[in-house]
Parts: C-alpha cells; sequence; structure tokens
C-alpha cells in the first residue's frame, strides 16, 4: 500500500510540470502582510511548503472548483494561521501564513511535521491556466513560488 501511495505521489508530481521561479516581490507586497519579528510573543510570516508534497492537476473543468492541498512544513515554534487565495483571470495565487514565537525567552521543540491545508479554486474560462504556490526558503526572507500549469477544458 504504501509502494502504491509512493508511485501515485511521483505520477502526480510529474504530470504537474511543477516549475520553481524566485518571485521579485517582497513579504509586504503579498495579500496579507507579514508582521516583523519584533518584540510580540509572535508574528505572522510566510511559510515554508514542503515542496515534495505538492500535488496540482494536470486538468480541471471549466466552472468547477478543485481542491489543492498545501503542504505547509511546521513544528517547533510555528502554528497555523489563514492561507490566501487570489484568482485572477488565468493565474491563482496561493499564500499560506504561519505565526512564529519572536520570544527569545521561549525553547521550541525539534519537531517536523506537515500541516495540510485544503483550499478550493476555479477558473471561469477554458484555456490554460497558472496555480502558483508562494513559500519561504527556510528561515530566510527569500520568497518564491512553486509553478503549475492546469488546462481547463
Amino acid at each position: 500500500m504504501r509502494i502504491l501511495a509512493i508511485v501515485f505521489v511521483s505520477a502526480m508530481l510529474v504530470a504537474c510540470s511543477e516549475s520553481l521561479s524566485s518571485l521579485g516581490v517582497s513579504s509586504d507586497d503579498l495579500p496579507l502582510t507579514e508582521q516583523p519579528l519584533s518584540s510580540r510573543p509572535t508574528a505572522r510570516r510566510v511559510a515554508a511548503l514542503e515542496r515534495s508534497l505538492v500535488v496540482i492537476p494536470s486538468r480541471v473543468r471549466v466552472g468547477e472548483t478543485f481542491e489543492v492541498r498545501v503542504p505547509v512544513a511546521s513544528g517547533g515554534c510555528g502554528n497555523s494561521d489563514t492561507t490566501v487565495v487570489s484568482v485572477r483571470e488565468f493565474t491563482a495565487t496561493i499564500v499560506p501564513y504561519q505565526r512564529v514565537s519572536t520570544s527569545p525567552d521561549i525553547m521550541c521543540p525539534a519537531i517536523y511535521y506537515v500541516d495540510y491545508r485544503i483550499v478550493r479554486i476555479g477558473f471561469p474560462q477554458r484555456g490554460q491556466a497558472r496555480v502558483r504556490l508562494v513559500s519561504r526558503s527556510g528561515e530566510e526572507r527569500r520568497l518564491f513560488a512553486i509553478e503549475s500549469t492546469v488546462t481547463v477544458e
């Protein structure tokens, strides 16, 4: 059963034809700005995705919504926050956020888990569309996008 799941996920990743691209925007330009890591006990920031688990369908039906499972890398002092979805013409952008501890007095446990967030999106016209997931590169401020082409039939 486990081997079947691995084969299925691998096939879906190949079918998605996903690509990575660096974003030319700062985190302040995103739909829900990050909060600075300051004296507050927690702050909101763009989450890091577990890229190997991203699955986006390659074909969808026009006018019908479909699910995208957003695998957010979590653990330690990071907790779930909101996920912002925007659809403009043929591009859907998904930006997951998480809340992180900013207190230097707190010891964060060394745990790792994947927090799945489910979003539903749809496209109103036939053609080639893009689904873009914005992610953080670890602890760095650098943001990048995982993009996948979707055929809307």
